[in-house]
């Protein structure tokens, strides 16, 4: 079409102001509004390509997939929400793959306020919040977001995207200790990708699997699906995923104490983690690589590595602070630090408790026992064992409740079911009524019979729940008698490690007396034996003699018998300072033997001294100890 010559016929016909505005607009029309349109065009075009290199970079190079996403912000200025809410996302994912969670929710967040977004969109954004909070250990706002992701994406009948938020609610339930509903889920996902041939997510889910055997217990599968999911990932090298499988794969050789080989797969892993710039995932790697240091004796490596961890983590959730917490306090007691392993240790039960993560609290609390127990300090040893114990025994309570509040929703449902069909027979009846009277007579004997039937189910109802009343006090007391056994074992435990020190030192006591009495009869013979000899010889047993008597210096002994004393008999030396500030070192090993009630010639024996002596001496400390004539020292020793 001719321009020019339409504008030529047009302004033949201006008769006026009016048919000249009129003209002037039409020249618009056909020349800056086709420009305008073809500059919009490709502005989006090149903002496609943009969203199109931001994904390609997500893996391996995730800051330069953040620069494609700004880059792409920046450039749109458009009005279609599903175009913004892809911008937005790709810039979240990169913030999540570069390990800056919160920014990662900032974004996604954004693209949920959009109005009229498309359902796969929102089944994205929803399934990706998901690991998010999941990352944040947020974990109910998680398994929320994980829903609504399967939601959405039903609707949209997307399967990749339903199997994905599957996927996110197995990782919730297996973090939260539901094993058996993680499992479900991961092989529900597993069977949807293996009919795709997708040996990437195929391999990811071996690796999740593998984890969630592990930790019931079940090594032998744990580490045949971890090394599936290795053999299924090696051509995926630059990839995170394929860094986990190596990170898990060391843990098996952790818990096997084969600390070398775990070292090497935790440091191959640590490679790929800081290639890609994933710092949560650094911090995690550094964190075992330390704690295998920490077992070979490089404790100078292995602290550096798990503080550099603690460092990253706190950028991050609460729960990666909790566990590295954790592997300070035991690397500490490991190398005989108490006050900075009960720093540790403390601070990570604190954490634990306030972000409700179980395993850990329950780990700290078992590792504080043990802790005290190493270093003898029995009494707090106990207490912490005791909170060990007592909330182990709630998580199971919590477990049973859990279970017949399952049952109590599956049965509710039921009979909602069932009235629902009754209701609609009733009504039923009621249309027949209007018909016909013999038919309203035979609706009311149903009626009649269904209110019997609803009596009797009630009655039913209420029996069955009489019934789990009494199980469940059942179960509390079985929980309770359960308690009481271990407590009743510990206690048994201890007396026997008393009786068994007792016996220890009895038998150190006796060793003395016999040693004691061995060098006495040896120097009484000596000395008969010189009164016969010649000087030399008299002088070479003088020699012999002197070093008879050197041995019968009780000094050395008392050192160590004091050590095993002060084990069974905790301040018993410092309650007999109290008495009296004054007494004298024998004074206090007469005390510690009268404890241990041996007799006057035993003593003496132990002492190296005569049996008056220790009479005399026995009398002596009963006045230190002001007691009075009646009072009887061996009681009064016994009592302390």
């Amino acid at each position: 079409m001719n321009l020019f010559y339409i504008l030529d016929f047009r302004l033949l016909r201006i008769k006026s102001m009016k048919n000249l505005l009129k003209t002037i607009l039409l020249i618009g029309l056909y020349i800056i509004v086709p420009n305008i349109l073809l500059s919009q065009e490709a502005k989006i075009n090149e903002v496609r390509k943009l969203i199109q290199l931001s994904e390609k970079n997500q893996f391996d190079k995730p800051r330069k997939s953040l620069r494609y996403g700004f880059a792409a912000e920046k450039l749109y200025k458009g009005n279609d929400v599903n175009l913004q809410s892809e911008i937005l996302y790709q810039i979240s994912y990169a913030f999540f793959n570069i390990g800056e969670i919160d920014s990662a929710v900032y974004f996604s967040e954004k693209i949920l306020k959009f109005k009229d977004i498309d359902l796969k969109i929102k089944g994205k954004v929803n399934s990706f919040l998901s690991v998010l909070f999941r990352k944040k250990a947020k974990f109910k706002k998680a398994l929320f977001y994980a829903e609504e992701a399967k939601s959405y994406y039903k609707k949209a009948g997307d399967e990749e995207g339903f199997n994905q938020a599957e996927m996110n609610i197995g990782k919730i339930y297996h973090i939260n200790g539901n094993n058996e509903k993680a499992l479900a889920a991961y092989f529900d996902v597993l069977k949807y990708y293996k009919s795709k041939n997708d040996s990437l997510r195929e391999g990811q889910l071996y690796g999740v699997i593998s984890d969630v055997y592990a930790e019931t217990g079940n090594v032998e599968k744990g580490k045949y699906y971890n090394y599936k999911a290795i053999e299924l990932l090696e051509n995926f090298s630059n990839y995170n995923i394929y860094a986990d499988a190596l990170n898990n794969y060391g843990i098996y050789f952790y818990d096997e104490k084969n600390y070398d080989e775990a070292i090497h797969y935790f440091s191959e892993a640590l490679n790929v983690y800081l290639k890609n710039g994933k710092k949560d995932a650094v911090a995690a790697a550094k964190q075992n690589v330390g704690i295998c240091y920490i077992y070979t004796g490089s404790k100078k490596k292995g602290f550096q590595y798990l503080h550099e961890a603690f460092t990253i983590f706190k950028e991050f959730g609460l729960n990666d602070v909790a566990s590295v917490m954790t592997d300070l306090g035991t690397a500490y007691t490991y190398t005989g630090n108490v006050d900075s392993a009960y720093y540790y240790l403390s601070e990570a039960n604190k954490i634990a408790d306030k972000i409700n993560n179980t395993y850990y609290k329950k780990e700290t609390l078992r590792l504080l026992s043990e802790l005290y127990k190493k270093n003898h300090n029995t009494k707090k040893a106990l207490q912490y064992f005791e909170k060990f114990i007592a909330y182990k025994d709630s998580l199971d309570n919590e477990k049973m409740k859990e279970t017949l509040n399952e049952l109590e929703i599956k049965y509710q449902t039921s009979e909602k079911e069932k009235e629902i069909l009754r209701l609609k027979d009733h009504e039923l009846l009621d249309k027949a009524n209007k018909r016909l009277l013999i038919i309203g007579i035979i609706s009311i004997v149903l009626i009649s019979i269904l209110i019997i039937i609803r009596i009797q189910t009630k009655r039913k109802k209420d029996a069955e729940i009489q019934k789990q009343k009494i199980l469940v006090h059942q179960k509390e007391r079985e929980l309770i008698k359960a308690k009481l056994e271990q407590k009743e074992i510990e206690e048994k435990r201890l007396k026997d490690e008393i009786e068994f020190k007792t016996k220890q030192l009895a038998g150190h006591a006796l060793n003395m007396m016999q040693k004691n009495k061995l060098l006495q009869e040896l120097t009484e013979k000596i000395s008969e034996k010189t009164k016969t000899m010649s000087d030399d010889g008299k002088k070479e047993l003088f020699s012999v003699k002197k070093q008879l008597e050197i041995g019968l210096n009780v000094d050395k002994d008392w050192d160590l018998f004091k050590i095993y004393f002060e084990q069974i008999n905790e301040s018993f030396f410092d309650k007999l300072k109290e008495i009296n500030p004054k007494l004298s070192s024998n004074d206090f090993r007469l005390s510690a033997l009268i404890k241990l009630n041996l007799s006057l010639k035993e003593s003496a024996s132990v002492l190296n001294i005569s049996p008056e002596s220790v009479k005399n001496a026995r009398y002596r400390l009963k006045k230190k100890l002001n007691l009075n004539g009646e009072q009887d020292l061996t009681q009064f020793i016994n009592n302390l």
